[in-house]
C-alpha cells in the first residue's frame, strides 16, 4: 500500500490547524420584569419603578432566559437596552447613579430579588443632567460574571437588578406591558465552535487515502 503526500499533509494539519470559531449574537427580551421593595413586588404595571427616597427604595428587576444557549460559548459582549418612561430631573449638584447587578435568576420576580447574596456589579451609569421621558439607555456590561452563569449547568436564568444609590430619585423603566416604549433587552455576542475543523480534516485525509489506494489498485 502506498500512502500519498496528500494524506501526510492532512494528518499534520489535523494537529496544527485550529478549530473554526463562529461569531453569533442573540437579543433577549425578559420573560418577566417588575419592581420590588423590601415589602412588596409588582409585575403588572407598564413601567418598573426606580425610586429612592430616604429609606424607601424600589428596584427594577429583569429576568432573561439563558436555557437555550449552549454553555460551551465564549461571551465577547453583553449589552442592555432600556427606555426610561419617567425620569425625575437631576443636576450637576445632585447627580443620579444607577447600578446594574447580575445574579442567577429563577424565572420569577419576588421579594427575594430585592437583595441576593451572590450578585455582581456588571454596569453603572451616572446622570448629571435631566433626561426626557423616553430616553434610551444602552449600556455595556462586564461579561465575566454572566459567562460564569452560562458555564453553570444548574443556571437557566440571569436576573438584572437596577437600582439608584442616591438619597433621592424618582424614575421608571418601560416594562413588557408598556405600549409606548420597548421593554428592556439583553444582547449577547459570543463565539462558539460548533464543529471542530480537525474532524473535517481527518475525514478529508481518510478520503484522500482511500482515493489514492483505489487508483493504485486499478
Amino acid at each position: 500500500m502506498v500512502i500519498s503526500k496528500t494524506f501526510y499533509v492532512c494528518l499534520i494539519s489535523l494537529f496544527l490547524y485550529p478549530a473554526v470559531s463562529m461569531a453569533s449574537m442573540v437579543t433577549l427580551e425578559p420573560i418577566v420584569d417588575g419592581d420590588v421593595s423590601r415589602s412588596s413586588f409588582n409585575t403588572e404595571d407598564a413601567s418598573t419603578s426606580l425610586y429612592r427616597s430616604g429609606g424607601a427604595c424600589y428596584k427594577s428587576i429583569f429576568e432573561f432566559d439563558l436555557s437555550f444557549i449552549s454553555n460551551d460559548i465564549t461571551l465577547t459582549g453583553a449589552e442592555i437596552s432600556l427606555y426610561f418612561s419617567r425620569f425625575f430631573a437631576v443636576s450637576s449638584w445632585l447627580p443620579v447613579t444607577i447600578n446594574f447587578y447580575a445574579y442567577a435568576g429563577d424565572g420569577t420576580v419576588t421579594l427575594d430579588d430585592y437583595t441576593t447574596e451572590d450578585s455582581y456589579l456588571v454596569g453603572s451609569v451616572i446622570y448629571d443632567t435631566g433626561q426626557e421621558n423616553g430616553t434610551q439607555l444602552v449600556l455595556s456590561f462586564d461579561t465575566d460574571y454572566i459567562q460564569r452563569l452560562l458555564d453553570d449547568d444548574s443556571v437557566d436564568y440571569v436576573s438584572i437588578r437596577a437600582w439608584c444609590t442616591n438619597s433621592f430619585f424618582n424614575g421608571s423603566i418601560a416594562s413588557l406591558e408598556n405600549s409606548i416604549y420597548d421593554a428592556a433587552t439583553l444582547t449577547l455576542t459570543y463565539t462558539s465552535v460548533p464543529i471542530p475543523t480537525t474532524l473535517f480534516l481527518l475525514s478529508s485525509g481518510v478520503f484522500a487515502l482511500s482515493v489514492n489506494i483505489r487508483r493504485r489498485n486499478v
